[in-house]
């Protein structure tokens, strides 16, 4: 039971540090919500790109496969 605690409160914290990251960095860029409402292929990439900046895990080291 304890092991799977882990997994939940693990995927809690990852997905809100994630979705807190995403609204901070809208609201400090005000075109982005607009550029996002306009075309849904960018919502994609901003959120990848959230990602890539504020990582929902800062420990866990990421190694670029390839440039994009």
């Amino acid at each position: 039971m304890s092991f799977l605690n882990h997994f939940w409160v693990g995927g809690h914290e990852t997905t809100t540090g994630s979705f807190g990251w995403g609204r901070l960095a809208s609201w400090n860029n005000t075109g982005i919500q607009e550029q996002i409402s306009s075309d849904e292929k960018r919502v994609k990439t901003f959120i990848e790109e959230v990602q890539r900046i504020e990582a929902p895990v800062q420990r866990l080291p990421r190694i670029v496969a390839r440039d994009t």
